[in-house]
C-alpha cells in the first residue's frame, strides 16, 4: 500500500480515527426509507454438540428432511405386536417429505442384508421391510392391514411421508437386548435442475438451497419462477466440478448431504444448508439469488472517489472476539457410520505469527457434509476470507446500483493505495431522502450504501499439497456399545475327572479363547449345543478366559463363546466343532510293559494308565492273553490269561512260552485300539501229565441259553446279544489234586444277518470285508471247583473266568459267557475243550 499523508486525506474530505476507522465529516440529510438488498451464509457455522441419535418412539417427533444421503434415525409412528407377543409390527418415519430411495438397514451398528424386502444371512425368515417414498399416492400397506385391522385401515397411507414397515420375528439369540436400535440410510429429497429441467435425487449444494427455498411443508415454498435460475446454474456447476484430491482420486466441489428437522427455525437450517458449499442467498430486484463459493471477476471498472456521494469509513480489524488464525471442526463421516468424526484442522504458521504466535481456533460442524478433503476445502476458504478483515460502507452515487449483492466489485483510491482492488457486495442499501439546497422538500433517490468485505483470488485457489490425509483411527461422537467386537481363537478339548459321589467317571470339555481386541468386553458368555439344533444352553458368564462344562455326553457337539461389555449387549458369538468321544473313547496301547519268569509263574509290570483314559484307571481293567506263537501273535488268536485291576501296574500270571499281549479295558468294556506285547522263549516249569478233558465240540450237547448248534458251531442266537452253555459233565478227579487247568476256545466275530437294511453300521467298510476288531463279542470261559464229592451236597466255589493257572480240587465244572455289543454282531465257537493236569 503507497504511504499518504494525513492533509492529503483531508483534501478529499477523509480523516483518521484513532480507532484505526476511517470516517468522512459531511453526512447526508436524515434518510427516511432504505430498501436493502442483504444475504445469509458466507461463513461457517459453530460448531454444536449433535448429541446421541437414537430411533424412538414419541408421539409428537420433529419430521426430518433429508438431502443427499446420509444415516436417518427414525421415529417409530406405530407399534403393535401379534401371535401372543411373537411378532412385532413398527411403522418407522424417516421423513417428513418424499425420499429417493433407502440404502443399508442397520440394527445398532450391524447391517441387515434385505433381498426383495426380506432379511438375509443373520435375520433371515426372522425381519420383513416395505418401503414407501413419501408419495402423493401411495396406498396403506396391505399386510399392516392384514395383521391388525382395527388399529391400520386403508386410510392409513401416509401421503408426503416416507417410512418402512418393519416385521420381526421374535428370537432370543439374535434380540438379545430386545428391540435394537433401527437406522437406514437414505437417499433424500429429488430436488429441481434448471440445467435439465427434471426433478431428481442429486447432492448438489445449490440446487439443495433452492430445493430447501422451494419446500411448501417446511421451507417458505418459494416458487423456482422467482429465483435467479440462471445465477442457479452458474452456482450448481461450481457445485459440480470435480476436484483432484492427493491421492489421485476425484470428488465433487460441494455436496449436500445430511438431515434437517422441522423444529428448527428456517433460518437456522437455511444456514446448515448453505454451509456445505459456504454460499449465499439474497433477494434482489424481487427474485432469489443464490451463490456457491468461488472466485468471482469483477465484471464492471473498478469504482472511483467521483462515484462517492458521501465520505466514508473503513474497519482494518476484526474483534478480537471473533479473531482466529485455525479452523477445526467437524463432519459426517460414512466411513464411521456417519458418526461426528473430526476433519484434519487448517493451521497456518503465517498467520500465528501475525498474531504473536498464538494459535486461536475457530471451531465448526459442517452436519451437511460428508467428505473430510470438503471439509478441509470450505474450512480452508473460511479461514482465509476472515484474514481479510478490511471492510467498510460505501456511500454510493447512482452508479452504486449495478453492484447487487453476492458481486464483486473493484476500487480505485489512490489515496489509500487501492488499484482495482476487489471487495464483495455483502449487503446493499438505497437511500432516500432530500436533495442539497432543495428548499421544495422534493423527495428523490439520492443513492445506495454498499457494505463490502476485502477479497481476493487466492481465497479459493487450492492445491493437493494442503490436503491432509483424514486419521485413519479417528475418534467418534460415542464409543460403538452395540456392537462389540468378539473374542477370537476358540478352542475345545476333552478329558475325564472323578466324581465325588458314586456317578464314578465322567467327561468334560474345557473351553478356552483369547480375549477381545473391544476395550469394553469384560465378561464372557460360554454356549454350546448338539451339533444339527438350533438352541443354545448358554452357561454362566465368566470374566476369564476359560471355563469347562462337566458331565457331557459323548457326540458331535457345537461351542460358542460371545463378549459381554459393559452395557450388556453381546457380540458375534465364535464357534468350535468337536466330537466329544468322553467315556467312548478307546484306551491307548498300555506302555512299559516287561516281566520275569520265576519257575511257574511270571512277574508282569507296566506303566499306570495314563491321566487321559482316567475310567481305566477307575472301574477299568488290564487284560492279558497269551498265544503259543513267538512271531506274529494277534489278540484275537490268543488266550486269557489274566486280567487286573486299572489302577494296577503289575499282575502275577502262568509261564507260559509265546507271546504275551496286553490291553487296557476302560470302565464301558472298551478296550485299547492295539496290544502291547512282551515274548517269552522258553519256561522250565517241569513235566506234566493228562488226568482228564472234555472236548465239546463239534455236538455241544450241554445246556445252552440264547445260544443253539448250526453247522456243528455254537452260536448267540439272532437277536441275543448274551448267553451261555453249560459243559456236558462235572470232571470228578475222585480226590482233591494239585492240577493245572487249560481251556481251549476257537471262536470268531460274525454278522447277525446277512440283509442291508437289518444292520445299524450297514455302512461301515469293514462289515463288507468281513474284518471285525475282535472286540464286538467276546466268549469267556468261567470255572468253578470243588473239594467235596460232586454226587453229594458240595461246596462250589464263585464262577471265575478260567485261566491257565496252578490249582488244586477235586470236581470241576465249566460255562461258556457269549455276549455281544448289540444285536447285529453275533459270535461262532468251533472249538471248545479243557484239559486238567497233574505234575509227574
Amino acid at each position: 500500500m503507497p504511504a499518504f499523508t494525513t492533509a492529503s486525506l483531508i483534501a478529499f474530505g477523509i480523516k483518521m480515527a484513532a480507532s484505526a476507522i476511517l470516517s468522512i465529516g459531511a453526512r447526508m440529510i436524515m434518510s427516511l426509507f432504505t430498501p436493502q438488498q442483504s444475504s445469509h451464509g458466507g461463513e461457517l457455522p459453530t460448531a454444536k454438540d449433535p448429541g446421541t441419535t437414537l430411533t424412538l418412539r414419541r408421539p409428537a417427533e420433529p419430521k426430518n428432511i433429508v438431502f443427499g444421503t446420509t444415516r436417518v434415525q427414525g421415529n417409530i409412528i406405530f407399534a403393535h405386536c401379534t401371535h401372543d407377543n411373537y411378532m412385532l409390527h413398527l411403522v418407522i418415519e424417516w421423513a417428513g417429505w418424499k425420499v429417493s430411495g433407502y440404502g443399508e438397514l442397520y440394527f445398532n451398528d450391524e447391517i441387515v442384508p434385505l433381498l426383495g424386502g426380506l432379511a438375509t444371512g443373520k435375520y433371515a425368515s426372522l425381519v420383513g421391510v416395505n418401503d414407501y417414498f413419501g408419495d402423493d399416492d401411495q396406498l396403506a400397506n396391505s399386510n399392516l392391514i392384514g395383521y391388525a385391522p382395527d388399529k391400520w385401515t386403508a386410510a392409513h397411507r401416509g401421503r408426503g411421508v416416507a417410512y418402512s414397515y418393519i416385521n420381526l420375528v421374535w428370537d432370543a439369540a439374535k434380540f438379545p437386548q430386545g428391540l435394537p436400535n433401527i437406522w437406514r440410510v437414505v437417499r433424500g429429497m429429488p430436488m429441481f435442475d434448471p440445467r435439465t429441467g427434471t426433478t431428481a435425487y442429486s447432492e448438489n449444494a445449490a440446487l439443495a438451497i433452492a430445493a430447501w427455498l422451494n419446500n411448501k411443508r417446511f421451507g417458505r415454498g418459494i416458487p423456482y419462477a422467482e429465483m435467479n435460475l440462471e445465477r442457479l446454474e452458474i452456482a450448481a456447476n461450481i457445485c459440480d466440478e470435480l476436484v483432484t484430491l492427493a491421492n489421485g482420486s476425484t470428488e465433487k466441489r460441494y455436496t449436500c448431504n445430511g438431515v434437517l428437522t422441522a423444529d428448527t427455525p428456517f433460518v437456522d437450517n437455511l444456514e446448515k444448508v448453505l454451509s456445505a458449499s459456504l454460499g449465499r442467498t439474497h433477494f434482489v430486484g424481487g427474485e432469489w439469488q443464490i451463490d456457491a463459493s468461488a472466485w468471482k471477476e469483477p465484471e464492471f471498472p473498478p469504482f472511483e472517489l467521483k462515484d462517492f456521494r458521501d465520505g466514508f469509513s473503513v474497519q482494518t480489524l476484526l474483534p478480537k472476539s471473533e479473531a482466529f488464525n485455525a479452523v477445526k471442526g467437524s463432519f459426517r463421516n460414512p466411513a464411521r457410520l456417519w458418526q461426528k468424526d473430526d476433519f484434519p484442522a487448517i493451521t497456518s504458521a503465517a498467520y500465528e505469527a501475525e498474531d504473536g504466535g498464538d494459535r486461536e481456533f475457530k471451531d465448526t460442524y459442517l452436519e451437511m457434509t460428508n467428505s473430510a478433503t470438503m471439509a478441509q476445502r470450505l474450512a480452508r476458504i473460511d479461514l482465509r476470507r476472515a484474514r481479510q478483515p478490511l471492510s467498510f460502507v460505501a456511500p454510493m452515487k447512482l452508479r452504486g446500483l449495478r453492484a447487487q449483492v453476492g458481486d464483486v466489485e473493484s476500487f480505485t483510491i489512490p489515496q489509500l493505495g487501492w488499484v482495482a482492488k476487489p471487495f464483495e457486495v455483502v449487503s446493499t442499501s438505497m437511500v432516500l431522502g432530500y436533495a442539497p439546497g432543495d428548499d421544495g422538500g422534493q423527495q428523490g433517490i439520492i443513492g445506495i450504501d454498499l457494505s463490502l468485505r476485502e477479497t481476493a483470488e487466492f481465497i479459493y485457489a487450492r492445491t493437493t499439497d494442503e490436503e491432509q490425509l483424514l486419521d485413519p483411527a479417528p475418534n467418534t461422537n460415542l464409543p460403538n456399545l452395540f456392537n462389540p467386537l468378539p473374542p477370537s481363537n476358540l478352542v475345545v478339548t476333552e478329558d475325564l475327572y472323578e466324581t465325588r459321589g458314586s456317578a464314578g467317571v465322567k467327561a468334560r470339555a474345557t473351553l478356552a479363547w483369547q480375549a477381545s481386541p473391544d476395550a469394553f468386553v469384560e465378561r464372557y458368555l460360554p454356549m454350546y449345543r448338539v451339533s444339527g439344533t438350533t438352541e443354545w444352553i448358554k452357561r454362566p458368564i465368566v470374566e476369564g478366559l476359560n471355563t469347562t462344562i462337566d458331565d457331557i455326553e459323548p457326540g458331535q457337539w457345537e461351542f460358542a463363546i460371545a463378549g459381554v461389555n459393559r452395557a450388556r449387549v453381546k457380540s458375534p458369538i465364535v464357534t468350535y466343532a468337536v466330537e466329544i468321544k468322553g467315556l467312548l473313547a478307546k484306551p491307548a496301547a498300555p506302555t512299559g510293559v516287561s516281566g520275569r519268569v520265576l519257575a511257574s509263574i511270571v512277574l508282569a509290570e507296566w506303566n499306570p494308565a495314563p491321566d487321559a483314559d482316567l475310567d481305566v484307571r477307575i472301574g477299568g481293567q488290564m487284560i492279558v492273553r497269551h498265544s503259543p506263537i513267538l512271531v506274529g501273535a494277534t489278540w484275537e488268536t490268543a488266550s486269557q490269561v489274566g486280567f487286573f485291576s486299572g489302577s494296577s501296574g503289575g499282575g502275577v500270571m502262568p509261564a507260559l512260552a509265546g507271546t504275551y499281549l496286553f490291553k487296557w479295558r476302560d470302565s464301558s468294556k472298551q478296550l485299547s485300539e492295539t496290544a502291547a506285547s512282551w515274548v517269552v522263549e522258553h519256561v522250565s516249569t517241569g513235566e506234566w501229565s493228562l488226568l482228564e478233558q472234555r472236548v465239546e465240540q463239534p455236538l455241544f450237547t450241554g445246556a445252552k441259553t440264547n445260544c443253539s448248534v448250526v453247522s456243528s458251531k455254537l452260536s448267540l442266537n439272532v437277536g441275543q446279544t448274551a448267553g451261555s452253555y453249560a459243559f456236558s459233565s462235572v470232571v470228578d478227579l475222585a480226590a482233591a489234586y494239585a492240577v493245572k487247568v487249560t481251556g481251549v476256545v476257537d471262536a470268531s466275530v460274525t454278522l447277525a444277518s446277512n440283509l442291508w437294511d437289518s444292520a445299524e453300521l450297514v455302512d461301515s467298510p469293514e462289515l463288507w470285508d468281513g474284518q471285525f476288531s475282535g472286540t464286538e463279542a467276546s466268549a469267556v470261559l468261567m470255572m468253578r471247583k470243588t473239594n467235596d464229592d460232586p454226587g453229594g451236597s458240595p461246596t462250589w466255589t464263585a464262577w471265575t473266568p478260567l485261566t491257565v493257572s496252578e490249582l488244586s480240587g477235586r470236581a470241576f465244572q465249566f460255562r461258556l459267557d457269549l455276549a455281544s455289543i448289540n444285536t447285529d454282531y453275533g459270535i461262532e465257537i468251533q472249538e471248545l475243550a479243557i484239559a486238567i493236569e497233574t505234575r509227574a
